[in-house]
C-alpha cells in the first residue's frame, strides 16, 4: 500500500496519479494515509474536517488531544490521523447525485468534501474522495439539525440578534458587495422564495426538525419554491431590498417558528463581529 507524508489533500491525489500509473483499473481506490496536517478554514468543525479527510470526528479531536465541545480557530493547525480513505475516479455521463446515491453518502458531504461548485458538472477522470460512512453517521448522531449551520456568506458583522432600538433584530447582518453570492447554510427545502414586507427580496430553507433559515435584502434569487438545495450551493446574491441601508445579508435561524441567535447555531468561523 502507497504511504503518504505530510501533504494532505493534495498528497491524496498525487497517491490516486501513482496507482493509476501503476495500472490500477479506473474506479474506487482505497488509498493509506499516514499523519498529516491540516489548517483549519471558516466554517470547519471536527465532523466537516473527519468527512473530508475519512477520519472519524472523535479520533480526530483525541489525536489532538481536544475535546469534541473545544472551538476549532481558523489558522490553527491539526493533525489528520492515519486512516483508510476511498477515493472515486469520475466516469462518462456521471454527476455527483449519482455516485452520493451509488455509496451512501449525502450529497452535500460530497460537496464539502471535495469543495465541488456544481454537483452535476463533474469532469471524466476527476477524482473524488469518498468520506466514511463511520464518520457521517457518527456526525450526525452528535450534531442533530440544532447544529452543523454553515455561514452563508464572508464578511463583518454590522448588527447582531437581539433588541434595537426597542425593536427585537431577529438575525445578524452580515456586510458584503452587491451581487455577492449567498450559500445555503444547510441542506434543505426552499419554502418561501420572494418579496416579503421589510425583508425586500428573501427566501426560506426549511431543514426539518423545526428549523429553518432565512435570507433577506437580496437582489436576485437563484432558487425557486420547492428546489432542494444542498449545503454550499449558491441561492441568492447580495443586495439592499426592502428596509435596508446599504448591501447585507440579514440571515436568521429560526426554531419552531421563533427567531433564536444565529452564532449559537453556526459553525466556528473568522468572521469579525462590529460591536458584537
Amino acid at each position: 500500500m502507497l504511504k503518504i507524508g505530510r501533504l494532505g489533500s493534495v498528497g491524496i491525489l498525487v497517491a490516486v496519479l501513482l496507482l493509476l500509473a501503476q495500472g490500477q483499473a479506473v474506479g474506487e481506490f482505497p488509498v493509506s494515509l499516514s499523519a498529516s496536517e491540516y489548517i483549519v478554514q471558516a466554517g470547519d468543525s471536527f465532523w466537516s474536517i473527519g468527512q473530508r479527510f475519512g477520519v472519524d470526528a472523535e479520533n480526530l479531536a483525541q489525536a489532538n488531544e481536544m475535546d469534541l465541545s473545544e472551538p476549532l480557530e481558523v489558522g490553527q493547525s491539526l493533525e489528520i490521523p492515519e486512516t483508510t480513505a476511498k477515493t472515486y475516479q469520475v466516469k462518462a455521463g456521471e454527476n455527483l447525485w449519482a455516485i452520493a446515491g451509488r455509496y451512501g453518502i449525502p450529497v452535500g458531504t460530497l460537496v464539502k468534501a471535495n469543495n465541488v461548485s456544481n454537483p452535476d458538472d463533474l469532469q471524466v477522470g476527476q477524482v473524488l474522495m469518498l468520506p466514511s460512512r463511520t464518520s457521517i453517521s457518527r456526525g450526525m448522531a452528535v450534531t442533530g439539525a440544532a447544529s452543523g449551520f454553515a455561514w452563508p456568506i464572508t464578511g463583518p458583522i454590522t448588527s447582531r440578534f437581539g433588541w434595537r432600538n426597542g425593536e427585537l433584530h431577529t438575525g445578524i447582518d452580515i456586510a458584503a458587495d452587491k451581487g455577492a453570492e449567498i450559500t445555503a447554510s444547510k441542506a434543505g427545502t426552499v419554502v418561501y422564495a420572494g418579496w416579503a414586507n421589510g425583508y425586500g427580496l428573501a427566501l426560506k430553507l426549511d431543514h426539518g426538525d423545526g428549523y429553518e433559515t432565512l435570507y433577506a435584502h437580496t437582489s436576485k434569487l437563484l432558487v425557486s419554491l420547492g428546489d432542494q438545495v444542498y449545503a454550499g450551493r449558491v441561492i441568492a446574491k447580495v443586495g439592499s431590498t426592502g428596509n435596508s441601508t446599504g448591501p447585507h445579508l440579514h440571515f436568521e435561524v429560526r426554531r419552531d417558528g421563533t427567531a433564536v441567535n444565529p452564532m449559537n447555531f453556526l459553525n466556528n468561523s473568522s468572521m469579525v463581529a462590529v460591536g458584537y
